[in-house]
């Protein structure tokens, strides 16, 4: 990706981006941990301009809070998990400005404690998970909404 697409992208999702920890039940019991970041936008020319840039293919969901305001009824989403959501966090890194604690936590997760499948967790990589989840909740939870 070339530094004008990336600032581009990070301009998206300073604004409209989410960056998180996502904690999950496993069906075999216990919990995973893994990295997700995702766009939502009503501007589908913008998402699908990402969605090249980055591979992905848009998705369209529908928006039925009564706190969003579209004349359409749904919304654009992008999402990325595990290590495509690393690679894609790298790469905007430099341009980020509001989101950029969190996406710095989500790729240190990414680096010390993500698993690949089948791997089991220790007790010590929940603790260290748990930690940076609640940081990256914490840091989006104080984020200043309009």
């Amino acid at each position: 990706m070339d530094a004008k697409t990336a600032a581009y992208i990070a301009g998206l999702m300073d604004g409209e981006g989410s960056f998180y920890i996502e904690k999950a039940r496993r069906k075999t019991g216990g919990f995973r941990y893994r990295i997700v970041v995702s766009i939502m936008m009503c501007d589908e020319l913008a998402i699908i301009f990402v969605g090249r840039a980055t591979g992905k293919k848009p998705w369209k969901k529908a928006l039925r809070t009564l706190n969003v305001i579209t004349k359409r009824g749904f919304g654009y989403v992008l999402t990325w998990r595990n290590g495509p959501a690393e690679k894609l966090l790298r790469s905007i890194l430099p341009y980020l400005h509001g989101k950029k604690r969190q996406a710095i936590l989500c790729i240190r997760f990414q680096e010390r404690v993500a698993k690949p499948r089948g791997v089991k967790f220790t007790d010590r990589d929940f603790v260290i998970c748990e930690r940076l989840r609640t940081k990256v909740a914490a840091l989006n939870n104080g984020a200043a909404r309009c």
